[in-house]
């Protein structure tokens, strides 16, 4: 299966209901621009073990920081911070297109690890002329990990920490003076762009993020300020982030301009300031690397060579890093042999077509994954899941975890990109009964069976209208006429001809209120036939009242659904005070 990946852009037609990870609605003022992106002077390239063997210098550092960790320094304090392997099989070249400094970046791989992201960082030091060696860890949450490895940025707080590594036993115990000052500034790059956008300083967020092209892997950049006062010297100190913040439109650094030198001085009369620039990766990302090196070559994917893969395909895969590592293992061990390369795409193309995704910050998740379980064996949930699978589908689905999404949002779902839909629940929200969140997940399983419907109809990976010629756009609507007569009527009322001063309402919930309410209460009696007809109804109602503000006397919302208001005053705040009293007398999900 060919996947292709377009330009997913925000459209007017269908604002309210299509996602994206990284677009802030608000309009940034015209004053803030130049404080939020400038010209990107940052560029990274993945490079081989053998490129890194041919740089005399790095090679010698490397070897230098490896024979102190084996040399067994157990009584010092510092030893477990040395407890770590390179990881060399791909390493990340980062450079600064304006001040020329650059830095390899290599994964780490440590006994007991979990969901932060670690990183060994050698810089080069321009009045040495040699490398610094350093390590930077990006403290993610396991959701944001998640998020990481999706898009390649967070959309939220996180701490950086940084420590420089000594390249032998005189620096460890050398006794530090004064500590150093150490400021923490992010760039986001989003794929395609020439701006470079500052997203944080010190884990603060200055700017939400503004990319264009939001659906595609935003690069991230990260440039660590050292200031050491006189008489202090970065090389002795292990520095730790003092959490200071910096004015957001005038950030301590620029993209590594200013009045900063690259490397250190020898003077401890002045002081010293160092830049050090880098842009994490993970060791999924490393494999899949080593991996796509082995098949593909220096050649790009072919759909008429048996022996490429297309890329994109990895980021849809929902492996462990256990799984890239042992495919990349039997491929070097094999010398990525033609007969080795096709027994990995044919295991690769296999897993992708049959399996429904499920995020690790998803599956560990004993709330969501236990439901999903249950719902699973149950005839009506089990329908719709098949209609994912690769023999019946034009779409592939996708379930994930988020702590990001709004306290009033229990899930979303968001809308085809490259064939994926992506049903995203809130880990906050989960503080109710197991049947409710058998209600969300049921809920936002018919959002992902009309997108599918929708996509069928699209002939296209994605449904971002916006970029379609006028002759896509009149195929879509016929295809969509003719094929789902009931979708096509309630676009038209509700999304694409209403009448001029009536207040847009969600087509699909608008459909759903209407046409999937039995389908709801069907899936819920299968998963919990415990419960009265009068709560299965109440719950159903769920998520399809509308939205806005609740008023308590009347049971309408500020923007209610038709069908809603369709019900009398006394069946909607019956059904609002079953709801209630169903949450308040059982016990919570998670």
């Amino acid at each position: 299966m060919k996947i292709v990946r377009n330009s997913f852009q925000i459209l007017s037609i269908l604002v309210l209901f299509l996602f994206s990870n990284c677009q802030n609605d608000t309009i940034v003022e015209a004053q803030q621009e130049e404080a939020v992106h400038q010209k990107a002077p940052f560029k990274s390239t993945f490079v081989s073990k053998q490129d890194i063997e041919n740089n005399d210098k790095l090679s010698d550092r490397m070897r230098r920081l490896s024979t102190l960790q084996q040399s067994g320094f157990a009584e010092s304090s510092d030893s477990e911070l040395y407890d770590f392997t390179i990881d060399a099989s791909y390493v990340k070249l980062v450079e600064n297109m304006e001040t020329n400094a650059h830095s390899y970046t290599f994964t780490v791989v440590r006994e007991n690890s979990n969901s932060t992201i670690e990183n060994v960082v050698f810089s080069y030091n321009e009045l040495t002329e040699d490398y610094d060696a350093s390590l930077v860890t990006y403290h993610f949450t396991a959701s944001q990990r998640q998020e990481f490895l999706k898009s390649r940025h967070v959309n939220s707080s996180y701490e950086i920490t940084y420590e420089q590594l000594a390249l032998n036993l005189a620096d460890i115990y050398a006794e530090n003076s004064e500590p150093c000052t150490i400021t923490y500034v992010e760039y986001h790059i989003p794929y395609g762009s020439t701006n470079s956008y500052l997203y944080s300083t010190n884990g603060y967020v200055n700017n939400q993020c503004e990319h264009e092209y939001d659906e595609d892997p935003c690069s991230t950049y990260t440039d660590i300020v050292i200031f050491c006062p006189a008489s202090s010297s970065s090389d002795d100190s292990n520095a730790t982030d003092d959490n200071t913040t910096n004015d957001s439109s005038n950030p301590s650094t620029s993209g590594g301009n200013g009045n900063t030198t690259n490397g250190n001085t020898n003077d401890d009369t002045d002081d010293e300031t160092t830049n050090i620039i880098t842009s994490p990766i993970t060791r999924e990302e490393s494999m899949q690397q080593s991996i796509l090196d082995c098949i593909n070559g220096v050649a790009s994917f072919n759909s008429y060579d048996s022996t490429t893969i297309d890329p994109e395909i990895f980021e849809q895969l929902s492996f462990s890093i256990n799984d890239w590592i042992t495919i990349n293992n039997y491929l070097q061990n094999n010398n990525c042999s033609e007969v080795s390369q096709e027994q990995i795409i044919n295991q690769i193309l296999e897993e992708f077509d049959e399996q429904i995704f499920k995020d690790e910050s998803f599956e560990n998740n004993n709330c969501l994954n236990s439901v999903y379980t249950e719902m699973g064996k149950a005839s009506t949930v089990n329908n719709y899941l098949k209609n994912f699978e690769a023999k019946f589908s034009v779409a592939h689905l996708r379930f994930s975890a988020s702590t990001t999404l709004s306290n009033n949002t229990n899930a979303e779902t968001s809308a085809p990109n490259n064939y994926l839909i992506t049903i995203t629940f809130n880990s906050n929200n989960l503080n109710r009964p197991k049947l409710s969140v058998a209600r969300t997940f049921i809920h936002e399983l018919i959002h992902a069976e009309i997108f599918r419907k929708l996509l069928s109809v699209a002939n296209h990976p994605n449904l971002n209208f916006s970029n379609y010629t006028d002759e896509q756009w009149r195929a879509f609507i016929i295809g969509l006429r003719n094929n789902f007569e009931g979708l096509y009527d309630y676009y038209v009322r509700w999304r694409w001809n209403i009448p001029q001063g009536q207040t847009p309402s969600s087509a699909q919930h608008e459909v759903m209120a209407q046409h999937y309410r039995d389908t709801i209460k069907q899936a819920l009696r299968e998963f919990d036939n415990t419960q009265t007809e009068s709560v299965y109804d109440a719950l159903s109602w769920s998520g399809l009242m509308g939205t806005g503000v609740l008023n308590p006397t009347t049971g309408l919302l500020t923007n209610s659904t038709q069908a809603w208001i369709n019900l009398s005053q006394e069946e909607r705040l019956n059904i609002i005070n079953t709801i209630n009293t169903f949450n308040s007398s059982n016990q919570n999900c998670q």
